[in-house]
Formats: structure tokens, sequence, C-alpha cells
């Protein structure tokens, strides 16, 4: 065969084996690339539950552990509930897989994350809003493996378990709500920047803080924001009134005979403001109520903007037809200070009548 027919034989490739061939060669050069990221140590830690569907047979390990607190007198202690959890960055042994999960830890300290890659993992134990106060590296992962380093984990000298009991404006003590924490001193009574949150159940907020003592702020309807400082161990707060929201619809209203009325206000910019990265506290959530005799009463946690839609509901039982209105752009701004605030709110009833009819 001769050289020139060699070259014709090349040339008559047909268009479209060259964008196959071309394909080819790209998709190469990209797996190359990859290859080297992830040789590099710049490793995307994934969480979603779609990745770790598709990778389920490459994500048998299971990491364990155990967190021990103890008092002054050596006596172990529970973790309260909610307040401490394990994060975990693994990657497998060749470096082509990275996963992130968050466990919780139950009150007697024993944590389990699950769907982890054989290999090595990075762990962490965090408050709920995402301080670290424990870390180590290199923790192997496989099968029936337990890092020393895991179990136990004494926390007695970085943690510091803090309760709250919380007394209502009129003395009761099953109140509910959310509190913010800060290590005493950290702040002025000017500044309301926060470390952690805890929740207020049956009237008792319990948490894990650093350090012995903390200030604290309590969001809890109906009562004062207050900054309490320099709050030890086991305390007890007693709450002002705070802000109430007397929501008046004006306007043309649905008949009472035929809907009730509901109000819902949802936090845009609540004030005074505080300054807490997560941003993520119940109290955020809309806020219901009943419209009765001419106006809506909401007991807020703080005053400020406020995001206003409508729930009608048909007096009619059988009639599945509850709708949500709003107009758009809706919101008012509720007074921070205590007391009773009157608010005259506009009724979208032309958007009512349209969802009413079209529901019909």
């Amino acid at each position: 065969v001769s050289p020139r027919r060699c070259r014709g034989t090349l040339h008559a490739v047909s268009a479209p084996t060259k964008i196959y061939l071309a394909l080819v060669a790209a998709l190469a050069t990209l797996w190359a690339v990859q290859a080297l990221v992830l040789g590099s140590g710049d490793l995307i830690y994934r969480s979603d539950a779609h990745y770790t569907l598709q990778n389920a047979h490459r994500l048998p390990a299971i990491l364990r552990g155990r967190v021990v607190l103890r008092d002054a007198s050596g006596a172990d202690l529970d973790v309260p509930a909610d307040t401490l959890q394990v994060a975990v960055r693994a990657r497998d042994h060749d470096g082509t897989l990275a996963v992130r999960r968050v466990g919780a830890v139950d009150p007697s300290g024993v944590f389990e994350v699950a769907s982890l890659p054989e290999g090595e993992a990075t762990v962490s134990l965090q408050l709920g809003g995402g301080s670290v106060v424990w870390q180590v590296d290199g923790v192997a992962l496989g099968t029936g493996l337990i890092d020393e380093r895991l179990d136990p984990i004494a926390l007695e000298d970085l943690l510091f378990p803090i309760r709250v009991e919380v007394v209502d404006p009129e003395g009761e003590r099953g109140t509910s709500g959310h509190l913010v924490w800060r290590c005493q001193g950290d702040g002025t009574s000017d500044d309301l920047s926060f470390e952690g949150d805890a929740p207020i159940r049956d009237g008792v907020a319990t948490f894990l803080a650093t350090a012995p003592s903390v200030d604290v702020v309590t969001l809890v309807p109906g009562a004062s924001c207050e900054l309490f400082e320099g709050l030890w161990g086991d305390e007890e707060i007693h709450l002002a009134p705070g802000v109430t929201a007397a929501i008046r619809p004006t306007g043309q209203v649905p008949s009472d005979d035929d809907w009730t009325l509901r109000v819902a206000l949802t936090p845009v910019r609540p004030e005074p403001a505080i300054e807490y990265d997560p941003d993520s506290l119940s109290h955020h959530g809309a806020l219901v109520a009943a419209v009765q005799g001419g106006a809506a009463e909401l007991p807020l946690a703080r005053g400020g903007r406020y995001r206003v839609s409508w729930w009608a509901l048909p007096t009619e039982g059988h009639r599945f037809q509850t709708l949500r209105v709003a107009a758009p752009n809706a919101a008012i701004e509720v007074p921070a200070g205590a007391g009773r605030h009157t608010i005259d709110v506009p009724f979208p009833m032309e958007e009512f009548a349209r969802r009413a009819s079209a529901r019909r």
C-alpha cells in the first residue's frame, strides 16, 4: 500500500466519525482534569439525597461515638435535646468520593452517622448555631471500626450546662418560645449579637454553652424582648408584658355568615434586630389568629415589619374551599414598644372574590 493511498484513506473519514472522535477526546480531557482536581484535595463534599442514592453501594461505613458531660462532682449529665450535633466530612481512599453528613447527639451522648465511604473523615461537634466546639481529623472509616478518640469524647471542660426557667408576664411557668445566648462579657447591652439558641418548652430552656455564665435574650410571643445578663447554671427569669398586634380588616370583607377570617403575620424585619447567623429560629414563622369582634389579636415576640396575608374558611363544614389571599406587597409596621397596637389593614376583597368564584 502506497503512502499516498494511506493518506487518502484518512482524509476519507466521514463527518459523523470525526465528531465522535472529537467527543471522545473531550471526555478524556475532562476526566483528566477531574482526576487532577480530586487528586489535589479540592474535594466538594456532597450531602444531597440524589448523590447518596447514586453512590449507595460505595457508602457502607457507619461512624459511632459517645459524648460525656459531667458536673463539678463528676456525675454524668444528659446532653440537652437539640443542642449538640456531629458533623462528618468523609472521603474514600481514592479521593473520588466525598460526602458530608450531620447527625444528632442523643441525651445519653451517643451518636451514629451512616452512609459513609470507607476511607477517612474529619469529625466535629457543633452547637445548634454551627459553632464548632471539638474537632478531630484523620478518623478511619470502615466496617466495624471505632476510633478511640470518639469514645468517649469528654466535653466537661469545653461545654457548660445551662438551665433557665422562664416565667411569663402572668406569672405562668408553661410558656413556649426561644432564646438566644452568648458568653457573658462578649457584648454590651447595646450589642445584640449572639452565639447560640435554645427552645423554651413548658417554661424551661436547657442548653450547652461555651462558658459557665451567659447573657440571653428571650423571644416569647406576648412577652418583652429583654436582655438578661450574667446567668449561671440554673436560673429563673421573669418576663414583662410585650407586643400584641390587633389587626383590624377594613373595607369590604366576606360575610360572617359564610366565611371565617384569619390573619397571618410573617416577620420580615423584626425589631429590635438580633444578630444571629443561622436566622432559622421557629419564631420567624407565620403567626395566625382568627378575626373576632372585628380584629385578630396576635401576641408577638418582637415588633417591626411583618407581611400580611389572610385565610378565609367557609362556615359550612362540607365546603373544602379554604382560601389564602394577600394584596401585593402587603406589609405593616408593628411598634416595638410594649402594649396592644391596633393596626387597620385593607382586606383584598377583589382578590378574594376572584378566588372564591374560581373555586365554585
